[in-house]
This record gives C-alpha cells, structure tokens and sequence, in this order.
C-alpha cells in the first residue's frame, strides 16, 4: 500500500527555526540559511524514516487573518521579536525553491491555519494510502485510526502515535481528545478547562458517557458537588473549547494522490542547496 507524509511545513519550519544550533549559518550570499538547511534535512529525514511514497508540505500564511487567540505559534511557546529578515519565513522563498527542485509538492494556503486542509487531505487519502501526519500540533491526535497516525519530529526520538500508542498514553480514543483538552484544559491553547477536573476525572467521564455533550447533559445528576457545580457552570465554556479544537476536514484538496507522488534525490542536502547557490 502507498504511504503518504503529510507534512505541516509552517510548524516544522518554526521548530527548526527556533530550535537548531548553531542559528547562524550563512549562506553564499551572507544571508542566515539555518532554517533552509534544518528544514529541508528534517524533511528528507522524515521521508526516509516513514518510507513515504507520496508527500506534500503545507505551509499557511501567516499574513491571512489571524489565528484564534487560543492557536497562536501553534503551541510552540513564544518568541522573541525579530526583524522581518530573522524571522522563519525569511528563509521560505529558499525553502520552496529546494522543495521544488526536488519535486516535492508544496501546497502555500491562503489561511492562517493550515490544520483543515491537512486533515482534509488525511481523511480524503486513507483509504488509498496509509498516511502520517508529521506536526507538533495535538489537534491532530483526533484524526488517528488505523491509517493515520501522527509524528511527532524529535531527531532520534522521533516518534509515531497510532491508535494503540494513544490508548496507552492517554486512556481515550483519539476522537475524543478534543473534549478531553476542552475537560482539563491547556495552558499552550489558552485553555481553562472546568476547575475540578483533572486528567484522571476526565478519562472516567469520558470512558463512561463518551462525549462531552453526554457530560454535561448529566452534570446537574452527579453527586460530587464539586464536580456538578464545575461542570454545571461551566458547560458552555468547555463546549465552546471543544467547538474550537475540532478540526473539520472538508477544504479543496486540488492534487490527487498521483500528483504527490515521491522520488528520493541522490544527493545529499547540502549538495542539493550548492546546487541552488543557497550555501
């Protein structure tokens, strides 16, 4: 069966951006080309690492409207205040040159968010591919069934979550992470979850009456009255935190399965960036 890597390439760019050492290498032109030489490399060895057949890296525009408050920099933490030119996306013209050379499709949306038109192309593909998301966005978590599975890029600890990985780590399915996250919280959505529910609470209401909308419906029967009063009151807050986290795979997704199809380069990301007069 074709695999497909679905790559959130404005998330990777701001990890590596943000995360690589040493954060001045200059290229030929004396221009900084860490974030070019981090991610290009990250991506080709996420490919070889997943043996993908087939790829596409999304990237969204982070001119577009901007994100909700609760989504911004992509639980990636904050970041200092940089010129235009030391900024990640100073370095996105280089990047989608390299993607290009090396025929990997590259889908630049219009939209501050690129989490639907991935999850788009996710649910629209599983049943001809087994597809990987490759983000450090947890929204994704919710699209995981036994053909899609989410990575997490963290150089030797990279890792994928697959149904049973997900079980194991949080004790719910994956489609209810949503009302887990709106339950207890998160700090990195901006998240206030219901003040007397905590991780373990959480995952025995949602393993006992499965959604949230079944939790609140019967809050006001429960017996705790801490739990009742927490839920009780603030059930329109948590329904709106789950509201917000649900991703809604419906966008245009304009390249069939064939056109994302993928060839390994035989040379190595530096070559490759020579090549281009990057470095």
């Amino acid at each position: 069966m074709d695999k497909l890597l679905l790559i959130d390439g404005s998330n990777l760019l701001f990890q590596i951006f943000y995360g690589m050492s040493p954060k001045r290498v200059k290229g030929r032109d004396g221009k900084t080309v860490h974030g070019t030489l981090g991610f290009i490399g990250a991506v080709l060895k996420l490919l070889r690492l997943t043996n993908a057949t087939h790829t596409a890296v999304v990237f969204a525009n982070e001119n577009a409207a901007p994100k909700a408050e609760w989504a911004q920099d992509n639980c990636l933490g904050s970041v200092p205040n940089l010129l235009p030119d030391e900024s990640p996306n100073s370095q996105l013209p280089d990047i989608l040159r390299t993607l290009k050379k090396l025929n990997i499709c590259t889908i630049c949306l219009d939209v501050a968010d690129a989490s639907n038109s991935i999850a788009s192309y996710a649910k629209g593909y599983q049943e001809l591919a087994e597809v990987i998301i490759a983000s450090f966005d947890s929204r994704f978590f919710q699209l995981i069934d036994s053909n899609i599975g989410v990575l997490r890029y963290r150089g030797e600890h990279t890792f994928i979550a697959t149904p049973k990985a997900f079980f194991e780590k949080y004790g719910i399915r994956p489609e209810q992470y949503p009302d887990f996250k709106a339950l207890v919280g998160d700090r990195a959505y901006g998240f206030i979850g219901a003040e007397s529910v905590k991780e373990k609470t959480a995952v025995l209401l949602l393993n006992r009456l499965s959604s949230l909308d079944a939790i609140c419906s019967i809050a006001p029967k429960i017996t705790k009255i801490g739990l009742r009063e927490s839920l009780t009151s603030n059930a329109e807050r948590l329904l709106e935190n789950r509201n917000a986290l649900l991703l809604t795979p419906y966008a245009t997704t304009p390249y069939s399965l064939v056109e994302l199809s993928y060839t390994p380069p035989k040379n190595t990301t530096q070559e490759i960036l020579k090549s281009l007069e990057i470095m």
